[in-house]
């Protein structure tokens, strides 16, 4: 049996930062407008199967799966320009860490936690 977990996330800081950054580094005032795309969030499916939450096997296989969905979901593919690739970069940290919690497990939690320390 597998449950459908919807991932929500916002990246109203990220949007910020990065609309402050440029509105600084090219100083037009048009660039400093906050676009509301980028403050609404958005929201993907992903399956996965509850035996999977209390395993470490398991934590590290959803956090593999995960990764690549939420990389897509964020616009990864390949080569881009640096401040688009910024953007991406704190999409796939920001939707990972929400992601992640809303797991609610512990056996996640720790995978994730080991993850992002090395």
């Amino acid at each position: 049996m597998k449950s459908l977990l919807s991932i929500t996330t916002t990246f109203a800081a990220g949007a910020l930062l990065c609309g402050a950054l440029l509105a600084g580094i090219l100083a037009q005032p048009a660039l400093a407008e906050p676009q509301a795309s980028q403050d609404a969030g958005f929201t993907f499916p992903f399956s996965y199967s509850p035996a999977e939450l209390t395993t470490d096997k398991g934590a590290h296989h959803i956090l593999s799966r995960l990764e690549r969905a939420v990389r897509r979901e964020c616009g990864d593919f390949g080569p881009m320009p640096i401040d688009q690739k910024n953007r991406v970069q704190a999409c796939i940290e920001a939707t990972m860490k929400a992601s992640v919690e809303k797991f609610g497990s512990a056996a996640v939690a720790q995978a994730y936690e080991t993850r992002t320390e090395g």
